[in-house]
């Protein structure tokens, strides 16, 4: 048993190394891929739900300026993630 355990554990670790990117470029394309997906669900599905709900409900005053403010505030929040992913994903900064 502890046998087939081990096998379909050097099985994954093979599979992971396979997958994984081993170069710089490899790590290029994968933070491009990556942070593109997070914007298109950042933009396509995040910021429309949160203005459809804004639109939905009865707000005045302050609590509507703030609340109107979320979908911007989202906006920025995936700008900063996909530049911060950039950065700590070692593409900017590494020679």
């Amino acid at each position: 048993m502890l046998d087939k355990l081990k096998r379909f554990a050097d099985f994954g670790r093979e599979m992971v190394k396979s997958i994984m990117p081993q170069n710089k470029a490899g790590q290029l394309v994968g933070n491009i891929i990556g942070s593109v997906i997070g914007v298109i669900m950042f933009v396509a599905v995040a910021i429309p739900v949160t203005q459809n709900i804004i639109d939905n409900v009865t707000l005045t005053g302050t609590t509507s300026t703030i609340v109107n403010l979320l979908p911007l505030f989202y906006a920025i929040g995936a700008l900063l993630a996909v530049v911060g992913g950039f950065i700590l994903g070692g593409v900017a900064g590494r020679r």
